[in-house]
C-alpha cells in the first residue's frame, strides 16, 4: 500500500488519524475521469451554434476562461485520484497538450476559433489541479500522530503478554 493512497483526517474525540484508503476507489475515479474528459472534449469541440444556444440555458458558461480553468483543474485532480502518484502526475501534465490540441482542433469546428488565452487558462487549470492534488496527498503535511495506545484493553493485553510498562 502506497502512502499517497491514504488520506487522513483527525476525529475530534480521538488522537489517531482515520485512514481512508483511496486505492480501493481508483476504478470509480477512472470512470469519473473518463466522463469528465468526454465532457471537456465534446464541450470544447461543439459548434458555435450549439454553444450559443447552451449559453441561454446555462448562463455561467459566459465565463469562458473560468470554465476552461475549472474543467482542466478537475481533469488534473481526477488524474491524481485515479492513478498512483507518478502516473497521475504524468497524465495530469499531458492534459496541457490535450488543451493545446483541442484549441487547434477548434479551427475545424464550425463557428469556433482557436484562442491562445483559452490554452493558457487550460494550462493554469492543470497546474492548479496538480498542485492541489500534490499538496493534498503529500507526506510532508503536518499531522498529529497517534501516540501509544493506552486503552484499558491494550493495557490488559500487554499485561497478559508480559509487555507491561513499569
Amino acid at each position: 500500500m502506497q502512502t499517497d493512497s491514504l488520506l487522513c483526517r483527525q476525529l475530534p474525540s480521538d488522537d489517531r488519524p482515520v485512514k481512508i484508503e483511496l486505492a480501493r476507489y481508483r476504478t470509480l475515479f477512472r470512470v469519473f475521469l473518463a466522463m469528465w474528459l468526454a465532457g471537456v472534449v465534446c464541450g470544447s469541440l461543439a459548434s458555435g451554434n450549439e454553444m450559443s444556444s447552451l449559453d441561454k440555458v446555462l448562463p455561467f458558461l459566459q465565463y469562458d476562461k473560468l470554465m476552461h480553468f475549472g474543467a482542466y483543474a478537475g481533469l488534473a485532480f481526477l488524474s491524481m485520484l485515479a492513478f498512483e502518484r507518478r502516473r497521475g502526475m504524468a497524465l495530469a501534465l499531458s492534459m496541457i497538450l490535450l488543451g493545446v490540441a483541442i484549441e487547434l482542433a477548434q479551427h475545424f469546428s464550425p463557428g469556433r476559433t482557436p484562442d491562445f488565452a483559452d490554452a493558457i487558462a487550460n494550462s493554469l487549470g492543470v497546474l492548479s489541479g496538480l498542485a492541489f492534488g500534490v499538496l493534498l496527498f503529500s507526506n510532508g503535511l503536518p499531522r498529529r500522530r497517534a501516540g501509544p495506545e493506552t486503552t484499558p484493553a491494550k493495557m490488559e493485553s500487554d499485561k497478559w503478554l508480559g509487555r507491561e510498562k513499569k
